[in-house]
């Protein structure tokens, strides 16, 4: 399958890309160089897959907060359960085992906050304006997958970008929403340095990907030499289905 991008959303490639998270759906290609620089990680959206930040800690072990109020302890325990009383063993254990991983990944210095991030409706949600607010440093790297709320954030990512070295964002609905993420990367003082289609969502009828991640850098090293995509690094969201190969007009 291709698709066509047009070229503001063609990648400055970069020298020290590396994958973080597991293979499939949940990993992202970011700059080593960047992570390095880090002083914490903000990660929006997680659900039951927390590769990327145990990934992140093992290169730089500095404070990780994540927030998403469609995880966490209870509900991974609750999900259990519905399994065993389904008589669903395989996937009770399963959550089961989640639920001790993430008792044992989020503990001291590792934050997880129960909450949605886009909207400033607490106790269930919280804005980004609140978030840069009570959580920033001054080197942060942030991770956002939230289906489709990252729109509500893009404006304070912008004001606050001084303080951002690294992003790793899914973008969703793209072909509704182009003028935005446009805009957003000629407002970032950030790299794009990394463009990959996620493959469990279709291609428009017009080329364009319904669901694309996006990785910017502040320090990584550019190369000379251009790298098709998907990235050697790269991996199918859903590994049932091809990859989508990109090119830009």
């Amino acid at each position: 399958m291709k698709a066509v991008l047009s070229n503001a959303l063609k990648p400055n490639f970069c020298d020290d890309i590396i994958r973080l998270g597991r293979k499939n759906d949940g990993g992202y290609l970011v700059s080593e160089s960047d992570v390095t620089a880090s002083d914490k990680l903000l990660s929006f959206g997680i659900y039951d897959d927390w590769s990327f930040e145990e990934d992140f800690a093992k290169i730089n072990d500095v404070p990780i907060v994540a927030f998403d109020a469609s995880s966490g302890l209870k509900l991974l325990l609750k999900k259990a359960r519905r399994r065993l009383a389904s008589f669903k063993f395989f996937k009770a254990l399963y959550f089961l085992g989640r639920a001790f991983a993430f008792t044992t990944f989020f503990t001291d210095k590792r934050i997880f906050v129960s909450q949605f991030v886009g909207l400033d409706l607490p106790p269930i949600h919280i804005s980004m304006e609140k978030v840069f607010e009570d959580w920033a440093t001054k080197k942060l790297f942030l991770k956002m997958d939230i289906e489709g709320s990252e729109y509500r954030c893009l404006e304070a990512i912008i004001q606050n970008q001084e303080k951002i070295c690294g992003l790793a964002i899914e973008f969703h609905n793209v072909d509704l929403h182009l003028d935005k993420i446009n805009y957003f990367i000629k407002k970032l003082n950030l790299n794009l340095i990394h463009v990959h289609a996620n493959n469990s969502s279709p291609v428009t009828s017009f080329g364009i990907p319904l669901v694309l991640e996006l990785t910017f850098s502040r320090n990584c090293e550019r190369s000379p030499q251009e790298t098709s995509l998907p990235h050697k690094l790269d991996a199918p969201n859903d590994p049932r289905k091809p990859e989508i190969l990109l090119s830009f007009s």
